[in-house]
């Protein structure tokens, strides 16, 4: 499998809450960070992933990637995508973790992904994942866009 067409295979398990396709994408050691977000090893990312998400609808999307060889084997590639996702929830049952605006609902995100790939075998695996946010737009009952733009280096998901 091809570089983009994980990214690609991400997106939909994640989207489609496809958690046991998903575990497969990753190493065994594979790490996560990202906006107040961490994990270690896909089993931990997964059951992170799946709750938050457990009664939110999502799109996601990635684009304009870009990759560089990290070992002069060819076994190890790091990427960049430019990344979008559009997330909604009924306000009566859910909300995402930080988001503590009062009729929010959904939640536009701009960012992006970077990533580490490695070769397992025949079969490039993501070894490591790092979601920076660029931008936060949280959509309230009053049709009201409330938009956030943390530091890049901040990680915070507070949206008081």
């Amino acid at each position: 499998m091809a570089l983009a067409e994980l990214k690609a295979e991400y997106f939909y398990c994640v989207d489609n809450k496809l958690w046991e396709q998903l575990v497969t994408l990753f190493t065994p050691d594979a790490t996560f960070r990202g906006t107040g977000f961490r994990a270690e090893g896909p089993h931990d990312f997964v059951d992170k992933t799946a709750a938050v998400f457990e009664q939110v609808h999502s799109s996601h999307y990635g684009f304009q990637p870009t990759f560089s060889l990290v070992e002069g084997d060819g076994s190890l590639v790091q990427g960049r995508w430019a990344m979008q996702d559009f997330l909604t929830w009924d306000p009566q049952y859910a909300s995402l973790p930080g988001i503590t605006v009062d009729g929010a609902y959904a939640f536009h995100g701009f960012g992006y992904y970077e990533d580490t790939y490695r070769l397992d075998v025949s079969r490039w695996k993501i070894s490591s994942m790092r979601l920076i946010r660029t931008r936060f737009d949280v959509v309230t009952s009053g049709v009201k866009i409330r938009s956030f733009q943390p530091h890049r280096e901040q990680q915070s998901t507070s949206f008081e």
